[in-house]
This record gives structure tokens, sequence and C-alpha cells, in this order.
């Protein structure tokens, strides 16, 4: 078992940088300590490693600096600004709240070997293989939708990821477990540049084939793919409570928690 502590240093230096402004993003920027990337989808994404932030006065501050910025972004529709569990920031969240952004659902951070996820073979009757057409993106972002409950989330993201697929040097991957013709499961890998570290994002599965290990099977498959092809030596998510036992039993640890904060235009 790897230590805690070191896990956490490995996810924040390497990860809590500019490195989370190379997935994706049209455009970026600083304000003070934010990063900002611009998406497609009149979106923007907002990360920090420290706010350098001592009360709650100065976290108001702060945000309302961002929340003025914001008002002068013309076509931009949503902002997500992304916490996390040990920041140190005395009165984070109320200071968010304020300033027009809504919580979403906490999401627990594991980090861990990559290696560790390898070997897992694909339940009898499902294929495994990488979307390549916008169709396939298309099909694995309803489906995913209908596996979290049916809201349109991962639909508004067609745009993006159907984009990053057509670059030559975008090493994202996505995935898809079919039955039949049917996508039942998919599921991102995101290698992250100048890093040695891939994230496993939007993993779901249909409520009609779970408990099949198809989940696991289609982790297993994404991670071996860019262990080849990036060399990539741990793997790191932000998981629900479905699959946190999953990624825990592949020896992903949880290190630390992350709640989105959305603002959206009126």
């Amino acid at each position: 078992m790897i230590e805690e502590s070191q896990l956490l240093r490995i996810y924040d230096q390497q990860l809590r940088t500019e490195a989370e402004m190379d997935a994706g993003v049209l455009s970026q920027a600083r304000l003070g300590p934010f990063w900002i990337g611009i998406v497609p989808g009149n979106r923007a994404f907002v990360t920090y490693q420290d706010l350098g932030v001592d009360s709650v006065e100065d976290t108001r501050l702060l945000f309302q600096r961002l929340r003025a910025a914001i008002d002068g972004w013309t076509g931009i529709d949503e902002v997500e600004v992304k916490t996390r569990g040990h920041d140190q920031a005395p009165g984070l969240a109320e200071a968010l709240e304020e300033h027009g952004f809504k919580p979403g659902e906490r999401e627990t951070v594991v980090l861990g070997p990559a290696a560790g996820l390898l070997g897992v073979s694909s339940p009898s009757g499902i294929t495994l293989r990488r979307a390549e057409t916008e169709a396939d993106v298309r099909a694995a972002c309803e489906q995913a939708d209908e596996a979290f409950g049916g809201e349109p989330t991962a639909r508004r993201m067609i745009p993006e990821l159907w984009s990053r697929l057509q670059l030559d040097d975008d090493p994202m991957q996505l995935w898809l477990a079919l039955d039949g013709d049917t996508v039942v499961a998919s599921g991102r890998i995101d290698p992250v540049p100048g890093t040695d570290i891939a994230g496993v994002w939007g993993g779901a599965t249909l409520d009609s084939h779970r408990h099949r290990g198809i989940y696991r099977a289609l982790l297993s498959a994404r991670v071996a793919a860019v262990m080849k092809e990036n060399g990539i030596d741990w793997i790191h998510s932000d998981c629900t409570d479905h699959s946190l036992p999953i990624l825990a039993a592949a020896g992903l640890q949880p290190i630390t928690t992350t709640t989105p904060f959305t603002w959206r235009r009126d």
C-alpha cells in the first residue's frame, strides 16, 4: 500500500497545474491563482493548485474577482470551478454559492498504479472497442446519460469529444462496450501531457448489464491501450459511489474528494 501522502503529493504537483488545461481546451488564461480554460460548447473550466487565502474575507474577495471576470466573458454560458476536499481555503463553498455557483455531486478522487488495472477479460458476448466516428461518440454519450439517470450531461460534451478524437496530437480515447449493436457501457481515458498519469472518466454501464464485469473489463482495455501508446504509470479518477468499489479493488486509493461548482448564465 502506497502512503496516501505520497499519492496526494503526486496528484497536487503533477495534475493541479497547467496540465489540467491541456485536455480539449480551445484557449486558456490566468487570473490570480486560477487557471481558466475555454472548451467547446460555450463552457469554461476553472481550476487551481493553491488559492493562497488565509481568511473567509480573502476567499470571498477572490471569487468576487472571478465572478466579475465571468460577467465579461461574452459567449460563455457555463463555468465550472473544480474544488477539492483538502483545499486550505476558509469559507470556500460559501463564497462560491454567494457568487452564483451551485454545488454538484461530491466525488472521491482515487490514484494508483496503472498495472493493477490490467488483465481483465471481456464477458462473453460483449465487444470492446475504441470510438472512431461521430456516431460512436453520440451513442456513447446517450448511453452514459441513460445510465446516469437521463439528464443530458454527457450529450453536451459531444462536440468537444468528437473534436478531440479528430486531433492527431490529442491522446484521449473513448471506449465502448457493445452487446450486439447496442452500446451498454462507455468511458474515456485521458493521458495528461507532461506527466506519467492518465485519467479515466465517464465510466457508465446500463442497469440491465451491471454486475457482469463489463465496467472492469472496459477499464482494463482503456488502461492497456494508453500504457502501450503513452507510457503511463499512474491512473487517477473522480469517481462516484458506484465505481469507487471497483477502482479500489483494482488498487486505486482514495486520497481526497472533489466537488464541482457550476455557474450558468440566466
